[in-house]
């Protein structure tokens, strides 16, 4: 019988990283993050700050265990893909994601995220900032799933924790990336925060899952071994041949 199956799970537990050296610009490990770009711009579509929230130092926007990812934008509009790196899975078996996500906006401000998987790397190889105008060939590589955020009637408040899910779709390249997109849409100031990122596939219970980076594929012994065994009887036994005449 076949059934969801946990193929991925972050949650931000592993550490950090400064993406190509900024410090403005810090993401958990295993993923990375892009942006719509427009140099001549100072109020629209620049780059977002990424950091990391910490309950340890009293950070409260944290879901679970001690770490969260957030990243925002202060007096520009804009939007960012927060992406993981490859996770291998196997094609031709739906696969589905989820994320806990929290935002807070200013009064004057307003956006929100959605998230969505890709089929293989979808368009998030090269740079990592890119023109406005390939906006909507990034995001037609991405299955998405709804947004939540300021818009309409069903609004979510600041400072609230929903689950983003990126709906079922079939992987053909072997890996799939699961990707949040934050927009924010009215200059002021906005930002998400995301935690527990899940990827799960549709198998069947007795298949394994796909192994991802990182995981003991194989232990190979390619030097001699000295294993020592110590118990009471044992010893006793060998203190016995040893004291025969």
């Amino acid at each position: 019988m076949a059934e969801w199956r946990e193929q991925y799970v972050c949650r931000c537990e592993s550490g950090f990283w400064d993406q190509s050296g900024h410090t403005e610009v810090t993401v958990p490990v295993g993923f990375h993050v892009y942006w719509l770009d427009d140099p001549s711009s100072n109020s629209a579509y620049n780059r977002p700050e990424m950091d990391a929230k910490d309950r340890q130092l009293g950070h409260s926007e944290v879901y679970e265990g001690r770490f969260s990812a957030n990243g925002f934008f202060l007096h520009s509009t804009g939007t960012y893909y927060l992406i993981t790196d490859p996770i291998y899975v196997q094609s031709g078996r739906a696969a589905r994601g989820e994320v806990m996500y929290m935002h807070v906006f200013d009064l004057n401000s307003g956006g929100g995220a959605r998230l969505g998987l890709t089929d293989g790397d979808g368009c998030f190889t090269g740079d990592y900032a890119r023109a406005p105008f390939e906006k909507s060939a990034i995001e037609a590589a991405v299955t998405w799933g709804a947004w939540q955020g300021t818009y309409g009637d069903g609004k979510l408040p600041n400072r609230q924790w929903v689950k983003l899910s990126a709906p079922e779709m079939l992987p053909t390249q072997g890996h799939v990336r699961l990707v949040v997109q934050f927009n924010l849409d009215y200059a002021g100031f906005g930002g998400g925060h995301f935690d527990v990122f899940r990827v799960e596939q549709y198998m069947e219970q007795d298949e394994p899952p796909e192994p991802q980076p990182g995981d003991v594929m194989r232990v190979e012994i390619v030097g001699p071994v000295v294993v020592r065994i110590e118990t009471s009887s044992l010893l006793d036994r060998i203190g016995a041949l040893l004291r025969r005449p």
